[in-house]
């Protein structure tokens, strides 16, 4: 049975033990065939423009592969779309959503899609998902395979992939809102190669984005990486 999950909201001024925290809602109050019809599992919350927060839930719903839910300040949660994850099908699964942008989210899957390794999907706030890029996946291939969060890069956005690439060792990649994907980074994963392996882009400082490996460097232990929108990249510590 998988254990009820809680969006909590911490309130109050002044010191931690003055603080009251409040559950606006605990996951899997339902089920259906042992899954969480809810969900499961919730990740970060993006504010809306219009006041309530969405999310994802990376597994759980009808299908056990995720959902896209709303949330108001209140606690009412609404479900907006249920990830099917059947292999071939566009939607995806183990879905993460990123940040909004316009009237649109714009968030990621880990696996599903026509090839299963991966989509970029949007959705409105009443639930219309439209995926904008499905990931080949096939190693060699530049796109990737298991793409993580997405920041915004000006008028477009930047994220990165765990493995493809033509080493199979990961890729950092800009898309348009349009879907248009181009990759500008694909990690070697050789051993004692300064870019390392297995990326995820953190955060944006000025023109430049910070990111670490979790393995590959020169004693193949991790790096921290930065790397601008045209694939400047420079590694900047190489854990020893």
């Amino acid at each position: 049975v998988i254990a009820g999950m809680a969006l909590v909201l911490a309130g109050g001024a002044g010191s931690a033990d003055a603080q009251t925290l409040t559950t606006l809602y605990s996951f899997c109050k339902t089920t259906n065939n042992f899954f969480c019809s809810d969900g499961s599992d919730p990740g970060e919350l993006v504010v809306g423009n219009d006041g309530n927060f969405y999310g994802a839930t990376t597994s759980g719903g009808t299908n056990d592969f995720g959902t896209i839910f709303k949330i108001t300040p209140q606690g009412t949660l609404t479900t907006l779309h249920q990830f099917s994850g059947h292999l071939g099908v566009a939607d995806g699964s183990f879905p993460l959503l990123s940040l909004q942008s316009g009237a649109l989210f714009y968030g990621t899957t880990i696996t599903g899609g026509t090839n299963n390794h991966g989509t970029i999907f949007t959705i409105t706030t009443a639930g219309t998902l439209t995926t904008i890029h499905q990931f080949s996946g096939t190693n060699g291939v530049a796109d990737g395979t298991g793409p993580n969060i997405l920041l915004p890069s000006g008028s477009s956005f930047i994220g990165s992939t765990a493995l493809g690439g033509t080493n199979n060792e990961g890729t950092i990649f800009t898309i348009t809102p349009a879907g248009t994907l181009t990759t500008i980074h694909q990690f070697s994963g050789t051993n004692g190669v300064a870019d390392g392996l297995e990326p995820v882009v953190s955060f944006a400082n000025g023109a430049n984005f910070i990111g670490s490996t979790l393995s590959g460097g020169t004693f193949n232990t991790g790096t921290v990486f930065q790397i601008t929108a045209g694939g400047a990249f420079t590694t900047i510590h190489q854990f020893n």
